[in-house]
């Protein structure tokens, strides 16, 4: 079935894109929400899910870092800044 225009994806719910994917031999996944990225299996199988807790917003729950090296592991160094924290430190250091 050839897709003319972009109304054709509306038309269909994820999961029948996804099977219709499957059946005919295409590398297919849906694109998750935040909420459904939590409770995917495969993420946390691999242990993708993060939980980390920010000193302002409370707890979060999000994806870690995709690429695994065991000699040197790839964390995040601290929690996403508020809005408007960097606002001015940023551009000062670009102009300098």
């Amino acid at each position: 079935m050839p897709i003319t225009n972009w109304r054709t994806f509306a038309e269909r719910a994820q999961a029948e894109w996804v099977q219709l994917g499957t059946e005919n031999d295409l590398l297919i996944t849906p694109v998750l929400t935040l909420n459904q990225l939590a409770d995917n299996s495969q993420l946390k199988a691999r242990q993708m899910v993060l939980a980390e807790q920010h000193l302002v917003a409370g707890s979060l729950t999000g994806a870690d870092i995709p690429i695994r090296l065991p000699a040197t592991p790839a964390r995040a160094a601290r929690p996403a800044p508020q809005l408007g924290t960097d606002t001015e430190s940023v551009p000062a250091t670009l102009i300098a």
